[in-house]
């Protein structure tokens, strides 16, 4: 068992024993002594102590004689812990879940039988339920049963079995009931609700008992919203320290989760389900987490099974996760699912209780390509094969040539999706001399006469400087009738390049005559 370092616990090999973080005297290692000899004395008449599972992650999940996660049995040291947790084997564990400060963990049963409502309790402190089954270890599962018999003028009994179940390396664990009617009449609204403080944030994790809580899914019987309910509770964190969170939850449309105030309000369960509170994300302290069912009827001799999922993570969303990951094995087969892969589509849970979807189409519908689909995004890659080009959503051989420019061809070993320039037909020189294809990246690629004068100008041609022989240089440009000015380009042939000249030339020196002649009338001559 590991050292439960400053959680008012002590382990010893074997053995676990209270400590209340003081310094040890003579003195009080007497009263230890004195206390540990009534406590075994007091184990060998009743027979009854709490059940331990040992985990990895989930250090220790510990049932208490009476089924709680807390038991009332002062003798034994393990009837007062519960649950703790540590992200990685190199950090430290958080507190006992429900033990630091006010201890409450329990679960309360309400219904109504024809003789009138009442609500039997099962908490720290006070048991409504005779242990009818004693807490045993079964593989790595802790079971526990329990009965409650109502009073002559209350005529109803009501037995309750649970399953507490942990794999060393998970991280969550797994509580299955099972509520059964074993009177001669039929019990109506009956509800089972679970709850306790969370005080999980301080000795190594942090210095509060405080709880951020929020509520991340709520169920509805509106089949159109999720039939999943997740509430949790996030602790430590201070000063750089590790954060551990609890989710708690199920897949079931019968379930509500709720955040409570102290005092306890297991009493009640109707009244949770009705009203159920959302903290919000409030960071706060005295408030207990739980999840109520609303079983409906339950006939004489008939069975209500449900199930309560304990997650824990390093923050709220990892929490979620992990417990979506757990829902083919709640729910049932052919419902859908979510298996994190993006390259799989139309999720859903098979009989094997795993969740599986169908692989993603990412055809494109040509030939020459290799379709393949990457995680974790399902980003589709669509690559052309040796040899060939996909331009314009169609295949081409290495040297077909565009049927709209024949000056244009597929040239794989310079671009598989674009055109490039022939740069052996001589009819198409003046789309490459000076361009990227004959220089590269040298003097005609991204110097002068690629990129440079002739690239990005307004004359650009082909492909645009893709490396395929599309940019023109100056020399080229006037081979095609275009005259270099600078950054632009005028036609040769145009009026505008030449004749526009002589008729600017023209009338500015009409504007200066007018001029002039109007000076000489005002003004008398020099000479």
């Amino acid at each position: 068992m590991n050292d439960f370092k400053d959680q008012g616990l002590a382990m010893k090999p074997n053995s676990i024993s209270p400590r209340c973080g003081r310094a040890s005297s003579p003195a009080r290692a007497s009263r230890l002594l004195a206390f540990f000899g009534v406590a075994a004395a007091l184990l060998q008449v009743t027979g009854a102590r709490a059940q331990v599972l040992d985990g990895e992650f989930i250090d220790y999940i510990a049932i208490g004689a009476n089924g709680t996660m807390l038991g009332t049995n002062p003798a034994d040291p393990t009837d007062q812990i519960s649950m703790r947790y540590r992200e990685s084997t190199s950090e430290p564990f958080s507190c006992d879940v429900y033990r630091p400060a006010l201890t409450v963990e329990g679960f309360s049963v309400r219904a109504t039988a024809p003789a009138g409502t009442f609500t039997a309790l099962n908490q720290f402190g006070s048991s409504n339920f005779a242990t009818v089954s004693p807490v045993a270890t079964v593989g790595r599962e802790i079971r526990w049963s329990g009965q409650f018999s109502g009073p002559a003028s209350l005529p109803a009994t009501i037995r309750v079995d649970q399953r507490m179940q942990l794999e060393v390396p998970n991280r969550y664990a797994v509580m299955r009931v099972a509520v059964t009617n074993l009177g001669s009449a039929p019990l109506n609204e009956v509800y089972y609700f679970r709850s306790g403080d969370p005080d999980h944030g301080s000795c190594d994790i942090g210095n509060s008992t405080f709880t951020t809580n929020s509520i991340l899914r709520q169920t509805s019987p509106d089949p159109s919203i999720d039939l999943s309910t997740l509430i949790t509770s996030a602790g430590g964190g201070q000063n750089g320290l590790p954060r551990a969170v609890l989710g708690i939850g199920a897949f079931d449309r019968r379930s509500r989760v709720h955040a409570g105030i102290l005092p306890n309000d297991n009493n009640n369960p109707q009244a949770v389900w009705n009203n159920p509170r959302n903290p919000n994300g409030a960071f706060e302290d005295n408030t207990h987490l739980g999840i109520v069912h609303r079983l409906g009827t339950i006939q004489p001799g008939a069975t209500e099974n449900l199930h309560i999922i304990y997650v824990w993570g390093p923050d709220e969303l990892t929490v979620e996760r992990r417990f979506e990951e757990l829902r083919c094995l709640f729910v049932d087969p052919g419902e859908p699912c979510n298996d994190f892969l993006g390259c799989t589509i139309n999720d859903v849970c098979t009989p094997e209780r795993i969740c599986q979807g169908s692989p993603k189409s990412c055809a494109d519908g040509l030939s020459c390509t290799v379709d393949s689909c990457t995680e974790p995004y399902g980003t589709c890659l669509n690559a052309p094969v040796p040899g060939t080009c996909a331009i314009d959503n169609a295949c081409w051989n290495a040297g077909d040539v565009n049927p709209l420019n024949s000056c244009l061809l597929c040239d794989p070993t310079r671009s598989q999706t674009q055109w490039s320039v022939d740069t052996n037909n001589p009819s198409c020189r003046s789309l490459v001399d000076g361009g990227t294809n004959d220089g590269g990246n040298g003097d005609g690629g991204n110097g002068d006469g690629g990129n440079g004068d002739g690239g990005n100008g307004d004359g650009g041609f082909g492909d645009g400087g893709n490396g395929d022989g599309s940019v023109a240089s100056d020399a080229s440009l006037e081979e095609l009738g275009l005259e270099v000015r600078g950054s632009s380009y005028l036609c040769a042939s145009s009026p505008l390049s030449k004749g526009s000249r002589s008729m600017t030339l023209l009338f500015v020196f009409l504007l200066v005559s007018i001029f002039v002649s109007r000076a000489r009338r005002r003004w008398p001559p020099f000479f």
